[in-house]
């Protein structure tokens, strides 16, 4: 915001790209022209603070922003309302293929799928094996169906939801999808699906279940090793002290 420059991922910066942003080496700036409405809905962007210095145009309510509400239009902070954005999570029970990230925007940004009913999942042979596992069909069979999505925990770290359906579909979680992430289904290790172009998604089948994503990098797991290692070496270093005492002690 304001012009601030900070660290992204690829994908992330893949993002800004057509919501006019400029990036370069892992950052970037925001741009008068980065607005596009569809893509704020995916990602679950619900309000907007502009100032006056910032990189957003003030922009006028026109059919730019069909359905943005200004709430605050006076003074060098502006705030913005997006009135169709999704919620950070939700489910739905169809899904697209697509090859990579901006093939993933590009469907996005193209309107043709409703964003409540169905998303798009990055296709490889891991996410391949768990959508045909749990979903015959791509396609929603009955559009009426809703699942009902509760929070349990929400921290930087760990996120557990329950979820509830009638028929077979994907949990998405607006959050970024970032290698370290996992996913469990009923305390199992589930697959971790790479839905909407950068965010996290599961595959479940008909019913109610809990989710747990959970941060755990490889660095984490590198870190306890060497941490049991040293452990490990103090504690046979101690006892070896205790039993080899010199003779003069």
């Amino acid at each position: 915001a304001g012009g601030t420059d900070w660290g992204m991922t690829q994908d992330q910066a893949k993002w800004w790209k057509p919501l006019g942003g400029v990036a370069d080496e892992g950052s970037a700036k925001l741009s008068a022209e980065a607005l596009h409405p569809g893509l704020l809905n995916w990602m679950a962007v619900q309000s907007l603070i502009i100032t006056e210095n910032g990189g957003f145009k003030i922009l006028p309510q026109t059919e730019i922003w069909p359905l943005m509400r200004f709430v605050q239009e006076e003074g060098p902070i502006r705030v913005v309302i997006n009135e169709e954005a999704l919620e950070r999570l939700y489910w739905v029970q169809g899904y697209q293929w697509v090859e990579n990230t901006d093939a993933a925007i590009t469907m996005l940004m193209s309107d043709t799928i409703d964003p409540r009913r169905m998303c798009v999942v990055e296709e490889n042979e891991k996410s391949k094996v768990a959508l045909q596992r749990v979903m015959a069909e791509r396609n929603p069979v009955n559009a009426e169906v809703v699942g009902m999505t509760h929070w349990e925990v929400d921290t930087p770290e760990e996120v557990v939801v329950t979820v509830q359906a009638d028929t077979p579909g994907i949990c998405v979680l607006a959050d970024t999808y970032m290698s370290g992430w996992k996913v469990e289904v009923d305390g199992e290790q589930a697959t971790l699906l790479k839905v909407n172009g950068g965010f996290r998604g599961v595959a479940l089948m008909a019913g109610e279940h809990t989710v747990r994503f959970v941060y755990q990098p490889v660095s984490f797991f590198v870190g306890l090793g060497l941490s049991l290692l040293t452990l490990a070496f103090l504690v046979v270093s101690g006892c070896y002290g205790l039993v080899a005492k010199p003779a003069w002690a």
